[in-house]
This record gives C-alpha cells, structure tokens and sequence, in this order.
C-alpha cells in the first residue's frame, strides 16, 4: 500500500495557503502593509525552497555519479 503522506501533505500546505490569501484578500486597509509582507515572505519562502530543491539535486547527481563509478 503507497503512503498517503504526501497527498496529505500537499493538501495541508495548499488549503493553509489559501486560507491565509483569502483572510489577507478581505482585511482592511490598514491590512495592507501586512498583504505586502505576506507576499514578501511568500515570495522569499519560494526562492529558498527552489534553493533548496537545486542543493538537493546536485547532491544525488554526485552520489549517482560516485556509485556509478563502483
């Protein structure tokens, strides 16, 4: 049986998502400074985890390459 964890997952992220951009589509004016620090920190969350996914991708490469070679 497949673990269902990762469509838990992904589910819990997206519908925390959401939630958090509707509540910050309805709140007032003074709500704004807080939507563009909201998007800010979306947007560097995003950069990171791209980061992250690169750092990660590089490292299996060199393992694969250094198994290849045994």
């Amino acid at each position: 049986m497949k673990s269902r964890f990762p469509y838990l997952a992904a589910g819990l992220v997206l519908g925390a998502t959401l939630g958090a951009l509707t509540a910050l589509l309805f709140t007032t004016e003074k709500g704004k400074e807080l939507q563009k620090q909201a998007s800010d920190s979306a947007k560097n969350l995003k950069n990171d985890i791209a980061d992250r996914i690169d750092s990660i991708k590089k490292l299996i490469e060199e393992k694969m390459q250094r198994a290849e070679k045994l």
